[in-house]
């Protein structure tokens, strides 16, 4: 468990709180979809299953059918 402060966003802190553990499929909403977070995972090879955020110039593909299931 990692405490923030209120206002931080909690995307700030995951790379930090999923440090060192082998993850398979990574589920998460598009809160959680940035650039740092996505290239770890995909880095560690862990499956991504993230919708991107509607303001993405490129809308990275996602498994739509997987991320129903969450």
């Amino acid at each position: 468990m990692i405490v923030t402060a209120g206002p931080e966003a909690d995307c700030c802190s995951v790379l930090d709180l999923i440090a060192g553990m082998e993850i398979d499929v990574s589920f998460a909403d598009r809160g959680y979809d940035t650039d740092m977070i996505v290239e770890q995972a995909v880095k560690s090879g862990t499956k991504v299953v993230i919708p991107p955020k509607r303001n993405r110039k490129v809308q990275r593909a996602y498994d739509r059918e997987l991320y129903k299931e969450r």
